[in-house]
């Protein structure tokens, strides 16, 4: 995660770059061996989401999403939401697997 000026408004921009994740465990609500993993990431209302990938504990995303940064108000916690799925393509519906919460603050610093 870094930050880099913003051509318009707010004090810059969020580049988050999703990579991949590994040792990923299958919920057991699904018999199938494969995860279908997806990442959402989030600032603020902007949620954005790579696309599902099969592993079987393992996944590359290799993508990068772009946030815009405004001035906090007093007391507003920043922070960039990673929230990793299994999007169970037979339910219709996704498990969670895991999340990280990144503070923005360290990143404008």
């Amino acid at each position: 995660m870094k930050l880099s000026d913003s051509p318009g408004q707010g004090i810059g921009v969020i580049q988050v770059s999703v990579h991949g994740a590994r040792d990923l465990v299958k919920p057991l609500v699904d018999r199938e061996n494969a995860i279908h993993a997806l990442c959402a990431v989030s600032y603020g209302t902007v949620r954005h989401e790579t696309r599902s990938v099969v592993s079987y504990g393992g996944v590359v995303w290799e993508k990068t999403f772009n946030f815009v940064v405004h001035e906090a108000a007093p007391g507003e916690a920043r922070a960039v939401l990673l929230h990793v799925y299994d999007q169970m393509e037979d339910a219709g519906s996704r498990a969670f697997l895991g999340r990280v919460t990144l503070d923005v603050e360290h990143v404008i610093r």
